[in-house]
């Protein structure tokens, strides 16, 4: 979801590095290895999530720079009094904060998981994060 963001902000006008096609690719790759079967099913888990979280840093760490030139090109449309054109980029640019944020806590929160230790506020899903696990009737039950 970063990256797609990201690649939105590219298409608004703003020079971001490349590499998003083969940052899609390698993920996909690395989470088709992690799912087969086999007896080292946890440990490749384990290793997948790693790699991925170590990707998702890597795209977090462009986020400020794509900030800040969302925050300059904004500030050239409002001075030129073009703020019809603003609104859709200051969309783009909140959103981004937002999932930045979600992405953050999901990466602790999978090293949390990794490590036996469970929070009680899970993000279950990026574009909706609101969203809260069903319980199967009884407390002490599985969580759907």
């Amino acid at each position: 979801m970063l990256v797609t963001l990201i690649g939105q902000a590219k298409a608004a006008g703003i020079m971001v590095a490349t590499g998003r096609r083969s940052f899609r690719r390698t993920a996909k790759r690395v989470v088709l290895m992690a799912t087969k079967l086999g007896k080292d099913q946890r440990e490749r888990m384990q290793e997948a999530n790693c790699q991925l979280s170590t990707m998702a840093q890597h795209v977090l760490h462009r986020g400020p720079r794509v900030l800040a030139q969302l925050n300059g090109k904004l500030g050239v449309l409002r001075r030129h009094g073009h703020s019809r054109a603003a609104g859709p980029i200051e969309r783009r640019r909140d959103h981004l904060e937002q999932t930045a944020s979600l992405v953050r806590r999901v990466i602790h929160q999978n090293a949390e998981r990794f490590q036996e230790r469970h929070g009680p506020a899970k993000v279950l899903s990026l574009p909706a994060p609101t969203v809260v696990s069903i319980r199967k009737g009884k407390r002490a039950k599985a969580t759907e």
